[in-house]
């Protein structure tokens, strides 16, 4: 049994770093497969004879099908329909020894028998209807986390992702073992590295006849005058080395962008880390990130003040009528605080009924007088007086027979009440203070409470 070969496709969901995918590569059973997705992951074949680059650097997920699978890998088009591999072309279905069992299987995407090529999928569950027709070669090692993340993301009706998922960074997770390589398509890798080859003689011939041109002209002193038919073949040679130059430069213009948007990702990772610990060790991370956000803009809007020469306290020079309205209507909107349930008992609610009460008492001068003069005189109790404090007292039933603040009863809720009085409050307990005794609640339940 050969040893497997492992790559990695590193993955952004959006702007935001989502983690590494490790793969391990099934090389000892379908080794052609295996090797195709090694090479298109490390980037070694350069580019294809069409001049598609062969890897799946900077490449989109182009559908993700909740509960089955994702796929991606059309480097041409990045929608699904374009694929080629690093023999040239399609190539053939390899065998159907490994099934789509488990997630996290990597299987290749084709269009019929025989017709792989760089488009794969990754399970996120067993999927019993692909075996027999995609070719399994892999299987997620690491990261079966990032799946999850991207299995979550909205799609459109056709599978297309709303977020973008992109491969930013892939390649091989080195070990110091030779590549394997397929026998039956030996020929053709060497034709195309041959190839490479020859391209590169090519430019150093035209680089030394330039340098022999220039340092010529040098030791002459003077500007070479040859005829046309001559100097032809070096015109033709220097502009052919031009072009390399030029393309050279867009190569390397190309490494620096790709290196950035490298640096970029880790970076990006790094607070995307920092800040989940953070929120997952302080419960007040948010409030606080609120908090932040709002003294910037207050400092910013102090310091536009300032530069137009306003003091705070008279910001309100700044305020159009529309401002003022539309803060105005806010506050009519957010009124007056609602009264709870017992506030209708409190000292200040008591003190408001009593001065209500007094206010329908009609005050006699003459009463009043008499009563100074003699204040045993007021003890004795008055038919009248008795009448009134029977009407007031009816009326004050009646009043109490139409405050009502119930809430709707459920015969199937859970039965947590001695009585209906027990009942009443053991609503209104947990209306307003759910939040702050569900964790003495949990502890008298599990009988850990202090």
């Amino acid at each position: 049994m050969k040893n497997n070969s492992k790559v990695f496709l590193d993955i952004t969901i959006g702007k935001k770093a989502s983690g590494r995918i490790v793969i391990e590569l099934f090389n000892d059973t379908v080794p052609f497969t295996a090797e195709n997705f090694r090479a298109l992951c490390a980037g070694d074949y350069g580019k294809s004879k069409s001049g598609v680059s062969l890897t799946y650097l900077d490449n989109l997920f182009h559908k993700i099908v909740p509960g089955k699978y994702c796929s991606a890998g059309d480097f041409i088009h990045n929608t699904g329909q374009g694929s080629e591999s690093i023999y040239g072309g399609l190539f053939p279905d390899e065998n159907f020894t490994l099934t789509h069992s488990q997630p996290g299987m990597l299987s290749m995407v084709n269009k019929g028998p025989n017709s792989n090529g760089s488009v794969f999928l990754i399970t996120f569950a067993a999927c019993p209807e692909l075996d027999h027709k995609y070719v399994v070669f892999g299987q997620v090692v690491e990261g079966l986390s990032v799946l999850k993340e991207i299995e979550k993301i909205p799609t459109e009706k056709d599978g297309k992702p709303k977020k973008p998922v992109r491969i930013f960074n892939c390649g091989e997770i080195e070990d110091g073992r030779e590549h394997i390589k397929f026998e039956e398509f030996k020929d053709q890798i060497q034709i195309y590295r041959a190839y490479l080859e020859r391209k590169a003689q090519k430019k150093e011939e035209h680089l030394r006849l330039y340098y022999e041109m220039i340092n010529r002209r040098s030791d002459e002193g003077k500007q070479v005058n040859e005829p046309t038919n001559q100097i032809n073949e070096p015109e033709q040679e220097s502009s052919e080395e031009n072009e390399e130059e030029t393309d050279e430069g867009q190569a390397n213009d190309k490494l620096k962008a790709l290196m950035a948007r490298l640096k970029q990702a880790r970076k990006q990772n790094e607070i995307a880390v920092v800040e989940d610990s953070n929120r997952k060790n302080d419960p007040n991370w948010e409030k606080k990130q609120k908090r932040k956000e709002w003294e910037e803009q207050e400092s910013q809007r102090i310091q536009a003040l300032e530069d137009m020469g306003i003091t705070t306290d008279k910001m309100y020079l700044t305020e159009n009528i529309s401002d003022v309205n539309y803060a105005a209507q806010k506050k009519r909107k957010r009124g007056k605080r609602s009264a709870y349930g017992w506030d209708v008992f409190n000292n200040n609610a008591l003190e408001q009924g009593y001065k209500r009460r007094i206010n329908k008492l009609e005050f006699n001068p003459e009463e009043y007088k008499k009563q100074m003069e003699d204040p045993e005189a007021s003890n004795e109790i008055k038919p009248e007086k008795l009448d009134m404090m029977s009407e007031e007292l009816e009326r004050e039933t009646e009043r109490r027979k139409k405050f009502s603040r119930r809430r709707p009863y459920y015969e199937d809720m859970d039965i947590s009440f001695i009585n209906e009085r027990n009942r009443v409050y053991n609503v209104k307990l947990q209306r307003h203070f759910k939040d702050h005794a569900q964790e003495l609640k949990g502890n008298l339940e599990r009988g850990t409470a202090l």
